[in-house]
């Protein structure tokens, strides 16, 4: 559910002519709100349709900024002039919902937006190369520069690029000072609803300190032509003048910049960059130029009015090569669908947000009355609170005109806003930095919330084992936030030191204008300069306190991590020893095997030889018999002594599987992971001398030839028990990778480093092995002879005694000292 939000009067349901509270449901995916009354009906929104008017404006930007004499850059290109076409708008159509009552009327409108750009000199000198800034007004006419496509080149080295009108835009360069700043008109090419007529260029003004400024002066709005314009329609007029200009801001920007702006909003739009990005075929056979993404339309427009506006714009109706045989046809009613040539979909980055200050510079306004009685709470401040936001501050001018000062706009009237065109710059671009710190502040705050988030779900983590991969996810996602995020800041502090500032020639000029010193006291202009500065270093401590959020994040999943590590840590333990419990119960189950093996070889045995002898028993002898009448015969004799030998049978089998399980239990192995260079040849004479009982080749398409091998070393050469050897070598590399030896400590008389020092001294003295410095501590150093031990323990002794002499010696001195002091104090306390 919504729970604010503004929506039309006759949105709401009504049912006996009352109005009934309702439920409003926000649809993301579809951007539409659903309204839900009492009854169970329901029916979507109209308050986000867009309401189109039909308007000409001609592209505008103010005298302060285009460059002055000797500047470096070309002159006297003029902006195009649509006053003529004036009269178009009538023909025009809107798609408004509703009649409207106009309560303010404007004169002579001309619009100023702002809006804050991370950017900088090499940008500004990129843009310049991009844009072919230089270019001659014939070249455009031609078609060789100046068109700018939304979609991606996906075949850069082709000599075509077929791409749909729709969505293009054209680039006219008016002035430039290379790494500094730039000034362009341009057109958008965008589809419109049928028989809606919107002919706008843009005078775009691009500065190195971040300054952006999209200018345009209002011809006519529906069938008002220059005066008396009414500010509901200005209204709808700006919105599309602000989504055009957010366009084409978008396009001429870089990667690098839209990454950086995009991430002042939480939810973007992941886009797919590929290799060649920023790369834009230019038509007529220009090379091709970085001009990265716009906005793309699927559906090409081809009107009469586009052509009609193309010959005013271009010159010429072979404007462009974008259609073939566009001078040929003339129903251009009928669309023809122009696909990309190189067949990927392109993937387009989410708009930039309307983060924008706009000032309405006007001639005259109406009604002409007192500020107090024109912000009457009423109907046209609610006119003009459209188009400025919330007013902050208004006031009468010396000259009949007014200043309204707004939180996302400004309005001047009167002679004034082209006197002091300069202040009222400054402040544009000083105000939409404040909107850019504002919503850079509220980012913070959401990343804020996100630590929060991810910090709760890590104190959840606990039986939900999948969930690590989930914290982990957006902990880097937050981190890579806010690494972008601190190069934003970054950037915009270091631009602050050339934010623009009211330059002196308009200061001694409004010395003797009393106008200058009210739009100052309105406006706020120095106020809000210098509190930008203090703004943007606490941001710098803010962002440094999410650092510290993010970090304390990373420290935690690392805990998360440890813990998981240290319970499959456990778990392993305890199933190593089940596994060895096991292969115990395995051993005593193979050595009782074993016996019953024998038991039953025996059984088999005398069975044979029963089968042999017949009915041969002992009662046929002589012997026999006698033992049969001495031992069988007398009651209990027999039974005495068959179960002296079952108890003799019973311990002589236990006895002999305790030995067994001794053996087995007594072996030592010995496992290493070496990987030190051998010589080959003297590893195979080795082996020769050894009877092998398992090889093992593994070779494949790599080169990679893996050999293992086992022995047994001889019994006598190792204590008594043989030594199971086994090793991997990698023939290719001529490394032995691997050691397994497996030696029986109760058949044998010798230990672990014994062993190891053997066999080890065994491959160094067999030339294996290259370099013994490579084995480390593995070889030990021989053993000194018994004579050098010898010595060696008569020196530790006459060390002792020497130290035993020595300390005895310090104790006399430290003794008799004491005793000289005390016979030193009696001597000289009085009697």
């Amino acid at each position: 559910t919504c729970p604010t939000c503004a929506v039309e009067e006759h949105d709401a349901p009504v049912s006996d002519a009352r109005f009934k509270p309702f439920e409003i449901r926000y649809d993301e995916d579809k951007t539409e709100f659903t309204l839900f009354d009492s009854d169970g009906g329901e029916r979507i929104s109209s308050i986000t349709d867009f309401e189109d008017v039909s308007y000409v404006c001609s592209p505008y930007l103010p005298q302060c900024l285009r460059p002055v004499s000797g500047s470096g850059g070309p002159k006297g290109r003029a902006f195009s002039d649509f006053s003529k076409l004036a009269h178009l708008s009538k023909g025009g159509v809107d798609t408004m919902l509703e009649e409207n009552t106009f309560n303010v009327l404007l004169s002579g409108l001309r619009i100023l937006s702002s809006q804050y750009l991370v950017n900088g000199p090499n940008e500004v000198n990129a843009l310049h190369e991009k844009l072919s800034l230089h270019a001659s007004r014939e070249e455009l006419k031609s078609g060789q520069a100046g068109l700018v496509s939304a979609h991606v080149d996906h075949s850069p080295a082709s000599a075509t690029f077929d791409v749909a009108m729709s969505g293009m835009c054209a680039l006219f360069p008016m002035d430039y000072v290379r790494s500094k700043m730039a000034n362009f008109e341009s057109k958008v090419y965008l589809p419109e609803d049928p028989g809606v007529v919107q002919l706008e260029n843009f005078g775009i003004h691009v500065h190195a300190n971040g300054e952006v400024i999209f200018g345009v002066r209002v011809e006519s709005v529906m069938s008002y032509v220059k005066d008396n314009l009414p500010v509901d329609l200005i209204a709808r007029l700006v919105f599309d003048l602000h989504e055009d200009s957010a366009s084409t801001l978008e396009s001429i920007s870089s990667a690098h910049q839209r990454l950086l702006m995009s991430s002042l909003f939480k939810k973007t739009t992941r886009v797919a960059l590929p290799p060649d990005i920023n790369r834009m075929s230019t038509f007529g056979g220009n090379n091709a130029a970085d001009l990265g993404l716009a906005r793309s339309e699927s559906k090409p427009v081809k009107t009469t009015m586009t052509r009609f506006l193309s010959q005013k714009l271009f010159g010429s109706t072979e404007y462009t090569k974008v259609y073939n045989k566009v001078d040929a046809v003339d129903e251009y009613d009928s669309p023809e669908v122009v696909t990309n040539s190189s067949g990927g979909e392109d993937m387009i980055p989410a708009k930039y947000q309307f983060n924008m200050f706009t000032a309405f510079l006007v001639d005259n306004i109406e009604p002409k009355v007192p500020v107090h009685d024109l912000l009457d709470g009423e109907d046209a401040e609610n006119d003009i609170s459209q188009i400025v936001g919330r007013i902050n501050d208004a006031a009468d001018l010396p000259d009949g005109g007014v200043v309204v000062s707004g939180e996302k706009g400004l309005i001047v009237s009167g002679e004034i806003g082209k006197k002091f065109e300069q202040l009222i710059m400054v402040h544009t671009s000083v105000m939409s930095r404040r909107i850019f710190v504002s919503t850079f502040f509220h980012r913070l705050y959401e990343m804020e919330a996100d630590i929060d988030s991810i910090q709760e779900a890590i104190s959840s983590h606990i039986g939900k084992p999948s969930g690590l991969a989930e914290i982990r996810r957006r902990v880097m996602e937050a981190c890579k936030q806010a690494s972008l995020l601190d190069s934003l800041l970054t950037q915009a502090q270091a631009t602050s030191s050339d934010m623009p500032d009211i330059s002196a020639a308009t200061a001694i000029e409004g010395q003797s204008d009393p106008a200058y010193a009210i739009m100052l006291e309105t406006l706020h202009t120095t106020e809000y300069r210098d509190e930008l500065i203090v703004r943007l270093k606490d941001l710098e401590s803010l962002l440094q306190c999410a650092r510290l959020g993010l970090s304390s994040l990373r420290e935690n999943t690392d805990v998360i991590s440890e813990m998981q590590m240290f319970k499959l840590q456990e778990s392993l333990q305890s199933n190593t020893r089940n596994l060895e419990s096991l292969f115990r119960s395995n051993e005593s189950a193979s050595s009782s095997l074993e016996i019953m093996q024998l038991v039953i070889g025996g059984s088999l045995g005398f069975t044979i030889l029963d089968r042999v002898t017949g009915e041969w028993s002992l009662l046929d002898t002589e012997w026999g018999r006698s033992f049969f009448t001495n031992f069988v015969d007398p009651p209990g004799v027999w039974f005495v002594i068959s179960m002296l030998f079952f108890v003799v049978i019973v311990i002589t089998l236990q006895f002999a599987m305790r030995s067994m399980l001794r053996r087995a239990s007594a072996d030592m192995c010995m496992r290493y992971s070496l990987h030190v260079g051998i010589n080959v040849q003297a590893m195979r004479r080795m082996l020769r001398r050894h009877e092998l009982f398992s090889e093992e080749a593994d070779t494949d398409i790599e080169g990679n030839n893996m050999y293992k091998v086992s022995w047994h070393e001889p019994a006598e050469d190792y204590g008594g028990s043989p030594l199971k050897v086994e090793i991997s070598v990698d023939q290719g590399h001529a490394r032995l990778c691997t050691l397994n030896l497996k030696y029986n400590r109760q058949d044998g008389q010798m230990s672990v480093p014994e062993v190891q020092d053997r066999f080890f001294k065994e491959l160094v003295d067999a030339g294996v092995v290259v370099n013994v410095a490579e084995l480390g501590g593995l070889v030990r150093p021989a053993e000194r002879p018994a004579e050098e031990n010898e010595r060696a323990a008569k020196d530790v002794q006459w060390s002792k005694a020497r130290l035993k002499m020595l300390r005895s010696k310090a104790s006399q001195r430290t003794k008799f000292k004491n005793t000289e002091q005390e016979r030193l104090v009696r001597m000289s306390q009085p009697n």
